[in-house]
Protein backbone atom coordinates (compact mmCIF):
# COMPACT_ATOMS: atom_id res chain seq x y z
CA UNK A 1 0.00 0.00 0.00
CA UNK A 2 2.84 2.37 0.83
CA UNK A 3 4.44 1.58 -2.53
CA UNK A 4 1.22 2.57 -4.32
CA UNK A 5 1.10 5.95 -2.61
CA UNK A 6 4.68 6.79 -3.44
CA UNK A 7 4.23 5.46 -7.00
CA UNK A 8 1.41 7.99 -7.54
CA UNK A 9 3.47 10.83 -6.02
CA UNK A 10 6.50 9.86 -8.13
CA UNK A 11 4.37 9.62 -11.27
CA UNK A 12 4.92 5.86 -11.74
CA UNK A 13 1.18 5.13 -11.34
CA UNK A 14 -1.93 7.18 -11.95
CA UNK A 15 -4.42 7.98 -9.19
CA UNK A 16 -7.03 5.94 -11.08
CA UNK A 17 -4.64 2.97 -11.27
CA UNK A 18 -4.07 3.12 -7.50
CA UNK A 19 -7.84 3.25 -6.86
CA UNK A 20 -8.40 0.27 -9.17
CA UNK A 21 -5.68 -1.73 -7.39
CA UNK A 22 -7.16 -0.94 -3.96
CA UNK A 23 -10.62 -1.97 -5.21
CA UNK A 24 -9.29 -5.32 -6.48
CA UNK A 25 -7.54 -6.00 -3.16
CA UNK A 26 -10.75 -5.09 -1.32
CA UNK A 27 -12.75 -7.50 -3.50
CA UNK A 28 -10.34 -10.33 -2.62
CA UNK A 29 -10.79 -9.61 1.08
CA UNK A 30 -14.50 -10.58 1.19
CA UNK A 31 -14.11 -14.20 -0.05
CA UNK A 32 -11.22 -14.72 2.37
CA UNK A 33 -13.41 -13.52 5.28
CA UNK A 34 -16.21 -15.83 4.11
CA UNK A 35 -13.80 -18.77 3.96
CA UNK A 36 -12.62 -18.06 7.51
CA UNK A 37 -16.25 -17.86 8.74
CA UNK A 38 -17.05 -21.12 6.94
CA UNK A 39 -14.13 -22.85 8.67
CA UNK A 40 -15.26 -21.51 12.06
CA UNK A 41 -18.84 -22.72 11.47
CA UNK A 42 -17.50 -26.09 10.31
CA UNK A 43 -15.51 -26.44 13.54
CA UNK A 44 -18.58 -25.49 15.62
CA UNK A 45 -20.65 -28.10 13.77
CA UNK A 46 -17.99 -30.77 14.36
CA UNK A 47 -17.95 -30.02 18.09
CA UNK A 48 -21.76 -30.16 18.23
CA UNK A 49 -21.86 -33.48 16.37
CA UNK A 50 -19.23 -34.95 18.70
CA UNK A 51 -21.26 -33.84 21.75
CA UNK A 52 -24.48 -35.27 20.28
CA UNK A 53 -22.71 -38.57 19.67
CA UNK A 54 -21.47 -38.60 23.28
CA UNK A 55 -25.01 -38.04 24.54
CA UNK A 56 -26.44 -40.64 22.16
CA UNK A 57 -23.98 -43.27 23.41
CA UNK A 58 -24.74 -42.64 27.10
CA UNK A 59 -26.80 -45.13 29.07
CA UNK A 60 -30.38 -44.20 29.91
CA UNK A 61 -30.82 -42.10 33.01
CA UNK A 62 -33.03 -44.74 34.58
CA UNK A 63 -34.37 -48.22 33.78
CA UNK A 64 -37.54 -48.48 31.68
CA UNK A 65 -39.49 -49.88 34.65
CA UNK A 66 -39.00 -46.64 36.60
CA UNK A 67 -39.68 -44.25 33.71
CA UNK A 68 -43.42 -44.74 33.86
CA UNK A 69 -44.26 -44.24 37.52
CA UNK A 70 -47.99 -44.82 38.10
CA UNK A 71 -50.01 -41.99 39.56
CA UNK A 72 -51.46 -42.47 43.05
CA UNK A 73 -55.21 -43.08 43.41
CA UNK A 74 -57.04 -39.91 42.45
CA UNK A 75 -54.67 -39.13 39.57
CA UNK A 76 -52.63 -36.38 41.22
CA UNK A 77 -49.12 -36.32 42.58
CA UNK A 78 -50.53 -35.14 45.88
CA UNK A 79 -49.21 -32.17 47.79
CA UNK A 80 -47.02 -29.15 47.54
CA UNK A 81 -43.41 -29.13 46.38
CA UNK A 82 -41.32 -28.68 49.49
CA UNK A 83 -37.64 -27.78 49.72
CA UNK A 84 -36.26 -28.62 53.18
CA UNK A 85 -32.82 -27.16 53.96
CA UNK A 86 -31.64 -27.71 50.38
CA UNK A 87 -28.03 -26.78 49.62
CA UNK A 88 -26.19 -27.18 46.34
CA UNK A 89 -22.68 -26.47 45.06
CA UNK A 90 -21.51 -27.11 41.50
CA UNK A 91 -18.55 -29.46 41.16
CA UNK A 92 -15.18 -27.73 40.93
CA UNK A 93 -12.34 -26.46 43.05
CA UNK A 94 -13.22 -23.54 45.32
CA UNK A 95 -16.84 -23.20 44.19
CA UNK A 96 -19.12 -21.36 46.57
CA UNK A 97 -22.54 -22.88 47.35
CA UNK A 98 -25.20 -21.61 44.94
CA UNK A 99 -28.02 -22.50 47.33
CA UNK A 100 -27.66 -22.67 51.13
CA UNK A 101 -30.35 -24.16 53.39
CA UNK A 102 -33.24 -23.18 51.11
CA UNK A 103 -36.68 -23.75 52.60
CA UNK A 104 -39.48 -23.25 50.10
CA UNK A 105 -43.05 -24.41 49.63
CA UNK A 106 -44.63 -24.28 46.17
CA UNK A 107 -48.38 -24.89 46.63
CA UNK A 108 -50.04 -27.66 44.63
CA UNK A 109 -51.97 -26.50 41.58
CA UNK A 110 -50.51 -22.99 41.59
CA UNK A 111 -48.47 -21.30 38.88
CA UNK A 112 -45.26 -20.12 40.52
CA UNK A 113 -42.72 -17.62 39.21
CA UNK A 114 -39.17 -17.71 40.52
CA UNK A 115 -37.51 -14.35 39.97
CA UNK A 116 -34.27 -12.80 41.14
CA UNK A 117 -31.06 -11.17 40.06
CA UNK A 118 -28.55 -12.86 37.80
CA UNK A 119 -26.60 -15.52 39.71
CA UNK A 120 -29.13 -15.82 42.54
CA UNK A 121 -29.79 -19.53 41.87
CA UNK A 122 -33.03 -19.52 39.85
CA UNK A 123 -31.73 -21.86 37.14
CA UNK A 124 -30.06 -24.09 39.72
CA UNK A 125 -33.35 -24.37 41.60
CA UNK A 126 -35.04 -25.39 38.35
CA UNK A 127 -32.33 -27.95 37.56
CA UNK A 128 -32.81 -29.47 41.02
CA UNK A 129 -36.59 -29.58 40.51
CA UNK A 130 -36.17 -31.29 37.14
CA UNK A 131 -33.72 -33.76 38.68
CA UNK A 132 -30.74 -32.80 36.55
CA UNK A 133 -28.77 -32.53 39.81
CA UNK A 134 -29.15 -33.92 43.33
CA UNK A 135 -28.91 -31.53 46.26
CA UNK A 136 -25.73 -31.76 48.34
CA UNK A 137 -27.89 -31.68 51.45
CA UNK A 138 -31.55 -31.39 52.34
CA UNK A 139 -34.47 -32.91 50.49
CA UNK A 140 -37.12 -32.08 47.93
CA UNK A 141 -40.56 -33.55 48.59
CA UNK A 142 -43.87 -33.80 46.79
CA UNK A 143 -46.24 -33.77 49.69
CA UNK A 144 -44.54 -36.24 52.03
CA UNK A 145 -42.84 -38.30 49.29
CA UNK A 146 -39.26 -37.72 48.11
CA UNK A 147 -38.96 -36.34 44.57
CA UNK A 148 -36.29 -38.96 43.84
CA UNK A 149 -38.91 -41.73 44.21
CA UNK A 150 -40.46 -40.71 40.88
CA UNK A 151 -39.02 -41.61 37.49
CA UNK A 152 -37.23 -38.62 35.96
CA UNK A 153 -38.98 -38.95 32.59
CA UNK A 154 -42.40 -39.22 34.27
CA UNK A 155 -41.70 -36.24 36.55
CA UNK A 156 -40.40 -34.03 33.74
CA UNK A 157 -43.50 -34.82 31.68
CA UNK A 158 -45.55 -33.21 34.48
CA UNK A 159 -43.45 -30.00 34.60
CA UNK A 160 -43.58 -26.86 32.48
CA UNK A 161 -40.95 -24.11 32.46
CA UNK A 162 -40.38 -20.75 30.84
CA UNK A 163 -36.71 -19.85 30.87
CA UNK A 164 -35.29 -16.37 31.37
CA UNK A 165 -34.17 -15.97 27.75
CA UNK A 166 -37.77 -16.15 26.53
CA UNK A 167 -39.01 -12.78 25.26
CA UNK A 168 -37.95 -9.18 25.40
CA UNK A 169 -40.63 -6.53 25.13
CA UNK A 170 -39.89 -2.89 24.45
Amino acid sequence: MEYQNTAVVNGQMTLGGMMALQYIIGQLNSPIEQLIQFIQHWQDAQISIERLNEIHEMNDEEPLTKQFTPLPIGGGLGGALVFKNVSFTYVGAGNEPVLKNVNLIIPQGKVTAIVGTSGSGKTTLLKLLLRFYKPNSGEILIGNSPLWGLGARFWRSKCGTVLQDGFIFS
